[in-house]
């Protein structure tokens, strides 16, 4: 990421300020907590941050100007386990005191489970199982249980043997 108008690498506090000036409803009040929540200096160059560390200035961005909707596309690859910790318990604190409703793709299948309440699962560009994490992995009353992992191979089975 680099600053508008600037050549070389930015530091996170030029990032903040240059997304600021696009939104008018920033809250940077919530931005800088939030990097320091992360443990993330405003003078940092973002090149010099980990993955991880990326990521999570890029969330702190993202929620900056107060989204109702966030769609993010598999946000934690590469993230050491500490860091999606990290990334999904603000994610989940922060948005749904908010009520603010997050698209995620992800390629995790546990950590889907852990903060959706709603999942559905593509395949081939087909839909191929929805529903609550309780009700697809069966922990909500019925006999048998499975992960979503489970659930994706017996579906895609289904689906291969159908084609």
């Amino acid at each position: 990421i680099r600053a508008a108008g600037q050549a070389g690498p930015s530091a996170v506090d030029r990032i903040v300020a240059f997304c600021a000036r696009l939104y008018p409803g920033w809250d940077g009040e919530s931005v800088d907590a939030r990097l320091e929540r992360f443990g993330i200096a405003r003078g940092r160059r973002f090149g010099e941050l980990s993955r991880g560390q990326r990521g999570l200035v890029s969330l702190a961005l993202a929620l900056g100007h107060r989204p109702r909707l966030l769609i993010l596309d598999d946000p934690t690859l590469g993230f050491d386990v500490v860091a999606r910790a990290t990334f999904y318990e603000e994610l989940i604190d922060e948005l749904a005191a908010r009520g603010v409703t997050v698209f995620l793709t992800s390629h995790d299948l546990a950590d889907v489970e852990r903060v959706a309440d709603r999942i559905g699962i593509l395949h081939g560009g087909r839909l191929i199982a929805e529903g609550t994490p309780e009700a697809l992995t069966g922990r909500d009353g019925s006999d048998s249980f499975r992960t979503l992992e489970e659930l994706l191979r017996e579906r895609t089975a289904t689906v291969q043997e159908v084609a």
